[in-house]
C-alpha cells in the first residue's frame, strides 16, 4: 500500500469550483494507474484524479527528479 505524503507546508489545487487549500497528496491503485489525489486542509481528498499509467511511472519519475534537481 502506498502511503499519502503530507507537505510540509501549504499549496493549492484548482478544480472545478475554484481554489482550495492542500495539505498533501493521496495515492491510489486502479488496476493499471497509480491515482494521485490533492488533500484538503479537512484531511479529505478532492474530487479531482491525476491518472498514471505503471507502464509510465518511470519516465514520470525520471521528470520529477529532473525538475526537482534543477530547483537545488
Amino acid at each position: 500500500m502506498v502511503e499519502d505524503v503530507k507537505y510540509t507546508e501549504e499549496t493549492y489545487y484548482i478544480g472545478r469550483n475554484g481554489k482550495g487549500k492542500q495539505i498533501g497528496l493521496g495515492f491510489t491503485h486502479n488496476g493499471s494507474c497509480l491515482l494521485l489525489e490533492p488533500i484538503n486542509s479537512k484531511n479529505h481528498l478532492v474530487n479531482c484524479q491525476i491518472n498514471i499509467p505503471y507502464n509510465d511511472m518511470v519516465a514520470v519519475i525520471e521528470t520529477l527528479q529532473v525538475a526537482y534537481l534543477s530547483q537545488k
